[in-house]
């Protein structure tokens, strides 16, 4: 009887508890749903939120995902500065085989100003040849340093009766070796384009379950607040509100907390999965050679006073932080293309399914939504 008793009375203690949550939730004296609190509203869209979260980068991440074949990683902007130092190396070789006799005597100009103009080239002629290692330029490109040094020497021993010739042939000279300076540069360069556009994939390839757990792991553990900003729109959270949410909010958010303090812990976490995967990589090694080979170059043009108007700033750029960064961007793409869809459809998209379809939802959102939350 005892036993009997007991188990009654916490199955009715159960069944009131029950009752009076979903009373509450309707409202003291209510007969019907009533508009959720605002506290309410963001408990539901908080669960919505973190739920659309992991459906989207299971879409991505998941076995036959996009990921793979979508991420793209673009070459950095420190590359485009390289390849413009290549341009202007080009464009001086050019002018300095066109007029000549102006470049050879701005270069006696600069002898004369007490310049030591065959050391500076000579040394910079042989940093060009000392990463030349694959053996593309020819015997004769990687003398013209000795060229430039000879003819710009015959120039400064012969300061006050230097022919028009001579003068040519020592502008030429140094046309040639801001040719074979930007040679130097431009293969490395070449290179890393290749390496750049399939980077991203390989990674997927490789770690894409691996990558998958950490995302789900970070999204369990997000401390989430003004989620119903997120899900619902500006206040108050109506359905032309909701109309006007950005299709990708969610997805969105997701990235800003990729990108600053204290959700870096997502990169943090990810790299290292991804660090030997991207060391590995050719755009690993391409990238730091061309990065090595072009700073030891800036170096060169800065040390002479004919060469340092082409000189730049140097690259410092991890090369792993910045792959890591655009996959996670990619990532962060495909999961708002995702998330558009699952909005103009959220049936069968969630662990909560009630609690998920009612917040991605034009329709008001109500006790009768809350007394169920999390289902």
């Amino acid at each position: 009887i005892w036993s009997s008793w007991l188990v009654s009375s916490v199955s009715d203690r159960t069944n009131y508890f029950s009752s009076w949550r979903l009373f509450a939730a309707m409202g003291c004296g209510a007969s019907g749903p009533v508009p959720v609190t605002p506290e309410q509203r963001e408990e539901l869209c908080v669960i919505a939120t973190r739920e659309m979260m992991i459906y989207c980068v299971s879409q991505v991440l998941g076995e036959g995902g996009k990921a793979a074949e979508s991420v793209r990683v673009q070459a950095p902007t420190d590359l485009g500065g390289m390849r413009q130092m290549v341009d202007s190396l080009r464009d001086c070789a050019e002018k300095a085989r066109v007029g000549g006799a102006e470049w050879g005597e701005a270069a006696a100009e600069a002898i004369q100003e007490g310049a030591d103009v065959a050391g500076d080239v000579a040394a910079l002629g042989a940093a060009i040849d000392s990463t030349m290692d694959d053996g593309r330029l020819d015997r004769q490109e990687r003398g013209m340093a000795g060229l430039v040094g000879m003819g710009v020497s015959l120039m400064g021993t012969a300061m006050g009766a230097a022919t028009q010739a001579v003068a040519e042939t020592a502008g030429a000279a140094k046309g040639k070796v801001y040719d074979s300076m930007a040679s130097a540069l431009d293969l490395p360069l070449k290179a890393c384009d290749a390496p750049f556009s399939s980077v991203g994939k390989d990674i997927i390839n490789a770690k894409r379950v691996e990558l998958l757990q950490v995302y789900i792991t970070v999204i369990e553990g997000l401390q989430i607040s003004g989620a119903a900003y997120l899900v619902r729109g500006a206040e108050p959270f109506g359905p032309e509100q909701y109309e006007k949410c950005d299709k990708d909010a969610v997805s969105s958010f997701m990235t800003k907390l990729a990108h600053a303090p204290p959700a870096s812990m997502l990169q943090k976490a990810l790299m290292p999965i991804v660090s030997e995967t991207i060391e590995k990589h050719a755009v690993f090694s391409q990238f730091n050679a061309a990065v090595e080979k072009y700073n030891y170059a800036n170096k060169k043009l800065s040390s002479s006073k004919i060469t340092q108007l082409f000189a730049r700033e140097p690259v410092n750029l991890d090369i792993k932080e910045y792959v890591l960064e655009q996959v996670v961007k990619g990532i962060q793409d495909l999961m708002g293309a995702e998330e558009a869809l699952a909005r103009s459809n959220p049936q069968g998209k969630s662990r909560a399914p009630q609690t998920f379809e009612a917040c991605f939802s034009p329709d008001e959102l109500m006790s009768n939504h809350f007394s169920v939350i999390g289902q």
